[in-house]
């Protein structure tokens, strides 16, 4: 779904762009199962063999959106980069929207993370380093 999405991309769209056009193919998803999205989070966090299983699902999925890049002329490294902004970006806007109220829209959380501004980089904790 998020390659097909990516695929479908215009031509002249960033590559960001284009990965989080894939992942608003996702979003339909999930944007209408709050509820369900919280409880399936707290059954994977109380679950180390779901959180597992959950991060090697995210690992596969970045590992196709840069596989995916590199098919649109993406260099290797860059697509691998931009292939894990993007997945930051959607579980930003995927916990957010989980964590919020139930009028959010997840859509518009993804967008938002299209465009960085200094409002989002001050959310951003320091280095634990």
């Amino acid at each position: 779904m998020i390659v097909d999405a990516m695929a479908a991309a215009p031509a002249d769209l960033s590559p960001l762009a284009v990965v989080l056009e894939g992942y608003g193919a996702a979003v339909d998803m999930v944007n209408t199962g709050h509820a369900q999205a919280r409880r399936r989070r707290a059954v994977i966090v109380a679950n180390p063999e779901l959180r597992e299983r959950e991060l090697t699902k995210f690992a596969a999925t970045g590992a196709a959106v840069t596989e995916a890049l590199c098919e649109r002329g993406v260099a290797p490294r860059a697509a691998f980069l931009t292939a894990a902004a993007g997945a930051a970006a959607w579980r930003t806007a995927r916990e957010s929207w989980i964590e919020g109220p139930e009028t959010r829209d997840l859509h518009a959380l993804l967008r938002s993370n299209d465009e960085p501004s200094s409002r989002h980089r001050q959310r951003w904790p320091s280095s634990p380093c």
